[in-house]
């Protein structure tokens, strides 16, 4: 559950269809609080859905490494982070988009 397409520690992707390295990965990551889902579009293939908020969504969070976070996941709004583990990583063409 810590691989590309994951919701880290909570939710694996469906199945890998990462790029070999030295090529580019497009990622679209969608969160719906109205309709209580987000997914994780990878290489044009929906490889993760999962509830935002609820009793699935504390299932997820209580069988994590998140467990003793106070209020994880529970706000809509903050910041974004880009997280690496000590490999070279490269992001690119980052957008941030409210659809309505």
């Amino acid at each position: 559950m810590r691989q590309t397409g994951a919701l880290y520690d909570m939710s694996e992707p469906s199945e890998d269809v990462t790029k070999p390295a030295g090529e580019w990965n497009e990622m679209t990551l969608r969160i719906n609080y109205e309709e209580n889902q987000g997914t994780v579009t990878l290489n044009g293939t929906q490889v993760n859905q999962f509830p935002l908020h609820g009793e699935e969504w504390n299932k997820l969070v209580e069988n994590s490494k998140f467990k003793d976070w106070e209020n994880f996941g529970k706000e809509r709004t903050g910041h974004i982070a880009l997280q690496d583990h000590g490999d070279k990583v490269s992001y690119r063409n980052i957008r941030i988009k409210e659809l309505e």
